[in-house]
């Protein structure tokens, strides 16, 4: 009954009001994407339940609070393979990834292509 009520509630809040908890999450993931990648963390600074992100996220963005992580942390990591001279090793510790093969696991996952592919098919 309180999701329903609050949902309602904030139903009218666009993304861009500076006080809709939807605004402050996109904002909270552009400063920490790089090294805060739970669901939980996000939903503890915003002082709501990671439950009420997921359907804050669902709502606004049609995707999970998760996915929304993970889709700037994809599209930072596309940006340093296409415009940057970093390696792939360098990306992925600069993402915050503890090691080299499970961001590419996790590139892969997103993208079907290896950042390898990914950079050749660009041709950086």
């Amino acid at each position: 009954m309180i999701t329903l009520w609050v949902e309602h509630k904030f139903s009218d809040m666009l993304p861009h009001h500076s006080k809709s908890p939807s605004y402050k999450f996109q904002a909270l993931v552009d400063k920490h994407f790089k090294t805060q990648k739970t669901v939980s963390f996000y939903a503890n600074h915003l002082c709501i339940t990671s439950n009420y992100l997921g359907i804050l996220c669902r709502k606004q963005y049609k995707m999970s609070a998760l996915d929304f992580i993970q889709e700037r942390v994809l599209l930072e990591a596309k940006r340093l393979l296409h415009s940057s001279d970093k390696s792939i090793k360098e990306v992925a510790f600069d993402l915050g990834f503890k090691s080299q093969t499970y961001f590419c696991y996790f590139f892969k996952a997103k993208t079907s292509l290896t950042p390898r592919e990914y950079k050749t098919l660009l041709g950086s």
